[in-house]
């Protein structure tokens, strides 16, 4: 029983340096923000920083879910999906958090046709989704 506290205790740490991580990135991404859609279009490396931050942010959150399945002791993952999947019934944000890993594959995996508008068109309410999955994780751990 010991060893479940540990691992759990280490989640909770690691769940909560994640949040830090990803609230000093929104900080970032609204110092970055474009003042309307042509000046975003119109700057490659501001559509290069704002694309690296969402992964980062993205990334951070799936691996906050991780450490909520080590929190729960739901089980190993065998995939980023399964992750997901074993969080499913715990997660009010969860197809939500579905939908920014599948974005995060995006920019990752299609880096050589990333379509800049749908990247702003994400842009628009990147910050209030991201804050709501952030007040979810805190409510889960606390």
């Amino acid at each position: 029983m010991i060893y479940i506290w540990r691992r759990s205790k280490m989640a909770y740490e690691r769940i909560l340096q994640r949040i830090a991580f990803i609230e000093n990135q929104l900080k970032l991404l609204e110092n970055w923000a474009p003042e309307n859609r042509e000046d975003f279009l119109g700057d490659l490396k501001l559509q290069a920083a704002i694309e690296r931050n969402m992964q980062n942010i993205i990334e951070a959150i799936i691996q906050i879910c991780t450490q909520l399945v080590k929190y729960f002791n739901l089980g190993p993952p065998t995939s980023e999906d399964s992750i997901l999947e074993l969080l499913e019934q715990k997660l009010d944000n969860y197809n939500l958090i579905k939908e920014f890993k599948k974005f995060r594959n995006f920019l990752v995996h299609q880096y050589l046709k990333v379509d800049s508008k749908k990247v702003y068109n994400y842009l628009e309410h990147f910050h209030e989704d991201v804050v709501l999955i952030i007040k979810e994780f805190r409510k889960i751990i606390s």
